[in-house]
C-alpha cells in the first residue's frame, strides 16, 4: 500500500474479514485442542454454502450404507 494512504488516516483494509480469516485458521490449528472463537469470545462461524452442501452429501452417503447394510 502507498506510504500516502497509509499515513492519510484512511483505511482501506477490511479489519472484520481479516479477524473472520484469522479467526478460522486459528480453529482449524488448535481445534484439536478444544480451541473455539467462543472461548474468546465471538460469535459462532456461520456455516457457508459449501459446508451446507458437504454435511447434506454425508448425510446422503450415510443413508446409502446404511440401506446396504440392511440388503445384507
Amino acid at each position: 500500500m502507498p506510504a500516502q494512504l497509509i499515513n492519510s488516516g484512511h483505511h482501506y483494509y477490511d479489519w472484520e474479514k481479516y479477524e473472520e480469516v484469522l479467526l478460522d485458521v486459528a480453529e482449524s490449528i488448535l481445534g484439536w485442542s478444544g480451541f473455539t472463537r467462543e472461548r474468546l469470545g465471538y460469535q459462532p462461524r456461520t456455516r457457508g454454502f459449501l459446508e451446507e452442501f458437504r454435511g447434506e452429501r454425508e448425510k446422503e452417503v450415510l443413508r446409502e450404507l446404511m440401506s446396504l447394510d440392511k440388503e445384507t
